[in-house]
């Protein structure tokens, strides 16, 4: 093992230097954050033994693997630390173990090839610790478990998880600015079942996960949910994409395009006090054969705000557009062409430079105003197929 020693260094990563438990600012990302420490340490490792004692018994800042490593036990960071791992593009193969830290801390993994089997994942904490990942692939059961703490994408990562868990259970998800997030997983790709649970998509990060259950499932009480401009969210689910009992947020000049698997029935979203989606957006929902509507909620007011663009598609004869609370309403305030389709034919009633506000109740809508001459009275939303706006 090589140990130095480095006086008055400036770290640029958070998880290297914090002395407290503390958070991120809300979407802040982790090299955003300067602080300088009095003293820096610098381990390289070969083996796991070196790992091991590097977290557990010699807290180190900046750990270096300089080679693939496979772990043979656990992993036990009995007080705070806050490492940086610096991974330099070797595998850690994890196998059942976990690095388990029992006190709130950071721990910043870069450049690191990833593989577990066990239940955990490769790190587990049960206090508000945050895990902050750079350039990451993973294959596994589960990335991580901190059902109290939070977990951040940057850079480039790619994973695939194999098993009945989800790809992480947390309470804190961002998705770093102009970062590249791509997953594939067989269950929830991130439960999130404490109060008061956050995701983050950042300015310019793309996102795709593939699930084939929920992939955003936050259960727990007053979410939220925000994507940021230039971000570009995409999902394919046989369950929900987004299930929250909260509103969402899709932000200026995002990108959403949530796409159901044919399997599904429970439709793309359920946000029960419904959304917002920003100006110049693009915000596009294909149901699946089966699905039974597309978005879900109670009372609540689902606002198109000047968007780019809205396409919202059911591909089941049966099924529906929107099922909302009574005393709902669809509303976009500045004038968009809005264009009505059956379930069979794509556009049979189009309005150019409306204004409206629908009232909703179950899957019938009416006009509560509109703007200029167009009258949509009459139209039978109760076979509505599509519900597209455009500029």
């Amino acid at each position: 093992m090589r140990k130095t020693t480095k006086l008055g260094v400036s770290v640029l990563t958070a998880a290297a230097v914090l002395l407290t438990p503390v958070s991120l600012s809300l979407g802040e990302s982790a090299s955003s954050t300067v602080a300088q420490a009095a003293e820096v340490k610098t381990v390289t490792v070969t083996t796991f033994a070196e790992l091991k004692s590097a977290l557990e018994t010699s807290p180190t800042d900046v750990i270096s693997i300089g080679a693939d490593i496979t772990a043979t036990s656990d992993i036990v960071i009995p007080g705070q630390h806050n490492p940086t791992i610096q991974g330099n593009n070797h595998t850690l193969d994890m196998g059942k173990y976990v690095i388990n830290a029992k006190q709130a801390g950071a721990v910043a993994i870069e450049n690191l090839t990833a593989t577990s089997t066990g239940s955990y994942g490769i790190y587990r904490s049960d206090q508000p610790s945050q895990l902050l990942f750079t350039n990451l692939t993973f294959t596994g059961k589960q990335v991580a478990y901190l059902p109290k703490g939070s977990v951040s994408f940057y850079g480039t990562t790619n994973i695939e998880t194999t098993s009945t868990l989800e790809i992480a259970k947390v309470n804190l998800l961002i998705f770093g600015a102009n970062s590249n997030f791509s997953a594939k997983t067989t269950a929830d790709a991130f439960l999130m079942a404490q109060a008061n649970p956050k995701v983050y998509v950042n300015n310019n990060a793309t996102v795709n996960v593939t699930s084939a259950k929920k992939v955003f499932n936050m259960t727990g009480a007053t979410p939220f949910f925000a994507t940021e401009a230039g971000s570009k969210l995409t999902t394919t689910s046989v369950d929900v994409a987004l299930y929250m009992n909260g509103k969402a947020n899709f932000g200026a000049n995002s990108s959403t395009e949530f796409n159901q698997d044919a399997n599904g029935t429970t439709g793309l979203i359920y946000a029960s006090t419904g959304l917002d989606v920003g100006k110049d957006a693009n915000f596009v929902l294909n149901g699946g054969a089966k699905s039974v509507q597309l978005i879900k909620s109670a009372k609540s007011v689902i606002s198109f705000n000047d968007v780019a663009n809205v396409a919202l598609t059911s591909n089941n004869a049966k099924g529906n557009v929107f099922y909302l609370g009574s005393g709902s309403f669809v509303q976009f305030d500045s004038p968009q062409t809005l264009t009505l389709g059956t379930k069979t034919t794509d556009a049979i009633y189009t309005a150019k430079n409306l204004r409206a506000s629908l009232a909703v109740s179950g899957t019938n809508l009416s006009v509560q105003s509109f703007a200029n001459d167009n009258s949509i009275v009459s139209y039978d939303f109760k076979s509505m197929g599509s519900f597209k706006l455009t500029k």
